[in-house]
């Protein structure tokens, strides 16, 4: 006989493995919007009241082209206050829950940004 509770926990972890999975692709998709180019991998962790990206910015060796360009002619860069907007906002359209933190940081060695964003905690009724 099988546990209730097990199967119950399953799901919710395939529901946030998608959730994951939703949220890389949309943070792909506006980091192009700023960089030009899509990141090479972007690790996407969903916890209670927080989400964890680990984005590799380096291209890909068969895209790239060699311009080497940070910023694409508008200016935009996947570093300024309008990506961490438009990047709050993905989130919170996954999520269904509203964005209140957005931490970036970046480690230029490595080519690697770590962005955390805080969800507002979810009201729960007794």
């Amino acid at each position: 006989m099988s546990d209730p509770q097990q199967e119950s926990t399953g799901e919710d972890a395939a529901g946030f493995d998608d959730e994951s999975k939703e949220i890389a692709r949309s943070l792909g998709a506006v980091w192009q919007d700023f960089a030009g180019e899509r990141p090479r991998s972007i690790d996407v962790e969903v916890l209670q009241d927080r989400v964890r990206c680990v984005i590799d910015e380096r291209a890909d060796a068969a895209r790239d082209d060699g311009d080497g360009e940070a910023t694409d002619a508008t200016g935009l860069s996947p570093h300024s206050v309008g990506y961490g907007y438009r990047a709050s906002a993905a989130v919170a359209r996954i999520t269904h829950r509203r964005v209140v933190g957005y931490i970036p940081s970046r480690d230029e060695k490595s080519e690697t940004s770590t962005q955390v964003f805080i969800l507002r905690r979810e009201l729960r009724r007794y």
